[in-house]
């Protein structure tokens, strides 16, 4: 069932009080600098919503990416079995990437900023994968007993099975096309003026295009499914194994059909959980609206919680698989190796541009560490040279001797440093300690005779 068509959308799901209370808060409109200021103020409650959708959509996205490119890189899974799996991991796919964010915006938002095609795309993408799911199940379900029940017969070929997905996506796009064609944007006058995407049926088919949906989505495809497999498993523990095999062999036949036939059964059985609750609600809600004309948090809660657990439904196959069957559980393992290798390939390439580039820096490193120590001593010799001139126009602590004597043991300590090994450095610290001793000498002289006159 549509949960984001019906009933005026999310703000069903959030009553009357909270609306205004949200609102009052928050003053977002469908601008997005607004809505990005707000995310400062961003609730608890709305942290946990994020939080809990977030961990379906990754989960889904790695498990049924992981999904198809096992089928797709495997040769042993080619069968017509194999090619529903790939549909209903396609469909839960799309489910995630095209419409559990959107859902999610509406939750959190007051009003729809994504425009008006995007307010039909949304439903129309939910409803169409919904049924792409139940009817691929059912003809998993219908496949699986036609073995069981003519084993001699030829299964279905690949093409066979292509077409009949065709078939089934077309069927279900034509199912959802109401959905898409009456949700449109529309101005809803709270406590301020907002817009939201919302549902508007004609008079007097709301309540039969909800029913239609419920049962044709729903009640009638995981009816036959159960029907199906119940026949299936009533076959094949009754009949006996066919040709002539040891008691090892019978174990692991019998073995083998239980585990396919658990697997198939259990995604069917997860499934149905999932989006019971949802269905049940949006059924109560059409046909008996006074359960929820209360003022309470309830109706949103509960609202919250059917959407949120048929929603999860797309991540939980893959575990199924993986779990049930060896094919999945060889391919992931596989995989996952592959990733691995391809992140250590990835750090040790990282690794060795690093290294590259630290090797080039080290080469040119010699040059550029003498002209740094030559630059250095330059700047130091500048600074020492203005002390002894302010030391020397002072005049009253420095006398020549002295002075002298710190110069000398100036110049000494420099050429028995490191930076003697630099030749022409050297020199030049000799000749212009010269001109200061001379400098130092000269102006002495004068201060004295000054002193004396």
């Amino acid at each position: 069932m549509n949960w984001t068509a019906d009933s005026g959308e999310f703000y069903d799901f959030i009553n009357i009080t909270e609306e205004v209370t949200l609102t009052t808060k928050r003053n977002r409109t469908f601008n997005w600098g607004p809505v990005l200021n707000t995310a400062s103020n961003i609730s608890t409650r709305e942290i946990f919503i994020i939080a809990i959708y977030g961990v379906v959509v990754l989960i889904s996205i790695f498990g049924n990416l992981l999904v198809c490119n096992i089928l797709a890189r495997s040769s042993r899974m080619r069968s017509s079995t194999y090619i529903f799996i790939a549909n209903l991991a396609l469909s839960d796919f799309l489910m995630t990437v095209l419409n559990i964010p959107f859902n999610l915006a509406r939750i959190l938002l007051s009003n729809w900023p994504f425009g008006s095609f995007m307010c039909s795309f949304v439903p129309l993408v939910q409803v169409t994968s919904v049924y792409v799911s139940t009817f691929t199940m059912t003809c998993i379900a219908w496949d699986r007993f036609r073995i069981i029940k003519n084993p001699l017969k030829l299964r279905l070929k690949r093409s066979q099975a292509i077409r009949a997905m065709v078939i089934v996506w077309l069927l279900s796009i034509l199912l959802a096309i109401p959905h898409a064609v009456f949700n449109r944007i529309e101005n809803v006058f709270s406590y301020r003026e907002l817009i939201r995407c919302r549902t508007t049926y004609p008079v007097n088919m709301r309540s039969w295009i909800t029913l239609t949906t419920a049962v044709t989505q729903y009640f009638l495809p995981l009816t036959v499914t159960g029907g199906l497999y119940w026949r299936i498993m009533v076959k094949i523990w009754s009949r006996g194994v066919l040709g002539v095999v040891t008691e090892g062999q019978m174990i692991v036949q019998a073995r083998a059909k239980r585990k396919t036939i658990k697997m198939l059964v259990l995604v069917v059985i997860l499934f149905a959980i999932c989006w019971l609750p949802l269905n049940v609600h949006n059924l109560l809600r059409e046909f008996y609206p006074s359960i929820f004309m209360f003022k309470s948090s309830k109706p949103s809660t509960i609202s919250f919680i059917c959407h949120w657990l048929a929603m999860s439904s797309v991540c939980y196959n893959p575990f199924i698989y993986c779990w049930l069957n060896d094919n999945f559980r060889s391919g992931a393992v596989q995989c996952l190796l592959c990733v691995k290798n391809i992140g250590q390939n990835l750090n040790s390439s990282l690794r060795s541009t690093k290294s590259a580039r630290l090797s080039s820096a080290t080469a040119e490193s010699p040059h550029q560490a003498v002209f740094e120590r030559s630059s250095n001593s330059a700047k130091e010799f500048t600074a020492h040279e203005d002390t002894v001139e302010n030391s020397i126009r002072t005049g009253s602590k420095f006398r020549k001797k002295g002075l002298n004597g710190s110069v000398r043991s100036t110049k000494n300590t420099r050429l028995s440093s490191p930076m003697a090994e630099s030749p022409p450095l050297a020199v030049f610290e000799r000749s212009f300690g010269s001109v200061i001793e001379f400098r130092t000498d000269h102006d002495t002289d004068e201060n004295v005779g000054e002193h004396k006159v």
